[in-house]
């Protein structure tokens, strides 16, 4: 007799990127102070093969800023900011935090998550 078997084996990694992608003073320029709004964007780089089961992006918002409210978007589609169909909520999950549900995404993909703050005075 004589079997024959194979085995899938999937390997996912997810990483993480985060970085200010504009930065609009008070005057119209880039500097960072009191007032400015702050752009933050975060990349999540889903590689390998298989599915990053439950994938959820939580980042909260540092405290000498507020965030502007509507502000989020996933893949520059506007999420609002409560917890309902779409993929985006502030403060449902963890207060003054911004929560991302990604679910289960497919390796390999590149997800962009964008919002808003403001440098508090």
């Amino acid at each position: 007799d004589q079997a024959v078997a194979s085995y899938a084996v999937a390997t996912v990694s997810v990483d993480l990127v985060k970085s200010i992608a504009q930065i609009t003073d008070l005057l119209g320029g880039d500097r960072p102070s009191s007032g400015a709004r702050v752009t933050y964007r975060i990349l999540v780089d889903i590689g390998g093969s298989g599915t990053a089961q439950g994938l959820v992006i939580t980042d909260p918002i540092p405290a000498d800023m507020t965030y502007v409210a509507g502000s989020m978007r996933l893949d520059a589609v506007p999420q609002t900011d409560n917890a309902d169909a779409d993929n985006g909520d502030f403060n449902g999950s963890a207060a003054n935090t911004v929560t991302v549900v990604l679910n289960d995404s497919v390796a390999p993909a590149t997800r962009s998550i964008e919002f808003d703050t403001i440098i508090n005075p």
